[in-house]
């Protein structure tokens, strides 16, 4: 189960483990997704499935390890990370090629000229996953 939406890094990564477990296993398995609810929904869903080993979620540290904490949720699970490089698609000079000196630059602009707007966009609200 992957608690967000459709065509994010969530669901590729979950595709792609789901085609290596029907790969690995021989039988099919498939991604289901219930987005919404700060991915509580799908969470409280596991928490009800019978606990057989064939129900798995993919989750976010927001979705394991803040929602409990936050929501006063209490889940019992095995986790299994996986970590994935961050990739940023920036439209600047070209002589900004690492991240840190472009951070620079937008500082200075924003302190020589505070009136400066800066846009931000993401596929979750200004969360990194």
């Amino acid at each position: 189960m992957a608690p967000f939406a459709t065509g994010g890094t969530a669901e590729i990564i979950a595709r792609s483990v789901a085609a290596s477990l029907t790969n690995s296993l021989g039988q099919s398995v498939y991604v289901d997704n219930k987005p919404s609810g700060a991915s509580n929904i799908a969470m409280e869903e596991i928490k009800r499935a019978n606990p057989d080993g064939y129900t798995l979620i993919l989750g976010q540290v927001t979705t394991l390890e803040v929602n409990p904490t936050l929501f006063e949720k209490n889940y019992h699970m095995i986790q299994i990370k996986i970590l994935l490089p961050l990739l940023w698609w920036l439209k600047c000079p070209m002589q900004y090629i690492w991240l840190s000196s472009y951070i620079k630059f937008i500082k200075a602009q924003f302190l020589l000229n505070p009136s400066n707007k800066l846009f931000f966009g993401s596929s979750h609200l200004l969360q990194v996953h």
